[in-house]
C-alpha cells in the first residue's frame, strides 16, 4: 500500500503526539540542547494534540501522511498567526515526519497538501517560522519555493532560546526554484 495523505482526526492524536517528539529529538539534534529534547512528553504532545484536533475548525486543518497504516507525519496549516501576518496570510505552523520517513517523499506530499488547502481556502500569500540553523528544513523549503522575508525572532522555549527565520511563498502560482 502506498503513501496516503488524509484529513486527520482525535484517534490520530496518539501517533502524532509520537510522531512530533520523535522528529524534534532527530530534527533538532545538535540544534536544541540535548536535555531539552530528552525530556520531551509524548504523552504531554498527545494530550495537546487531542486538544488541538477538537478544535480544529475551518480556519485550519491538520493532514497526516500514513503508509501501510502506520502515520509517518502531519502537517498543520491554516490562518496566520499574529507573527506571520494575521489571519489574511495562511500558515504552515508544522511538517514533521517521523526520522524513517526521510527521503521517502512523505515531506512533500504533506506539503503539497498543506499548500491546496491554503489556496483552497483563498490565501495568496503564507509563511512560516523555521529554526535558523535547520539546514535540512530550509533546504526543504526552498527547493519547494519558499523564501527567506528577512524576519527573525528568538522564542523560548524551556529556558531554551530558539532563533527562527521566517520564510514567505506566494500560493497559487508555481515556484520558482
Amino acid at each position: 500500500m502506498g503513501l496516503q495523505v488524509r484529513r486527520a482526526v482525535i484517534e490520530d492524536a496518539d501517533r502524532i503526539g509520537e510522531v512530533h517528539v520523535r522528529s524534534w529529538q532527530w530534527a533538532y539534534d545538535g540544534l536544541i540542547d540535548a536535555d531539552v529534547l530528552a525530556d520531551l512528553s509524548i504523552p504531554d504532545r498527545i494530550e495537546g494534540w487531542r486538544k488541538r484536533l477538537a478544535a480544529e475548525n475551518e480556519s485550519s486543518a491538520t493532514f497526516v501522511a500514513s503508509r501501510d497504516g502506520e502515520v509517518d507525519g502531519f502537517v498543520t496549516v491554516g490562518a496566520g498567526r499574529e507573527d506571520v501576518g494575521g489571519r489574511a496570510v495562511g500558515e504552515v505552523a508544522a511538517i514533521y515526519i517521523r526520522p524513517e520517513a526521510a527521503g521517502t517523499g512523505t515531506g512533500n506530499a504533506l506539503h503539497e497538501v498543506g499548500m491546496s488547502w491554503l489556496t483552497e481556502h483563498g490565501f495568496s500569500l503564507a509563511r512560516l517560522w523555521v529554526l535558523t540553523g535547520n539546514v535540512r528544513a530550509r533546504r526543504f523549503y526552498e527547493r519547494h519555493g519558499w523564501r527567506p522575508d528577512g524576519e527573525t525572532k528568538t522564542d523560548d522555549h524551556s529556558g531554551v532560546q530558539l532563533h527562527e527565520t521566517r520564510y514567505v511563498r506566494r500560493l497559487g502560482v508555481p515556484p520558482q526554484c
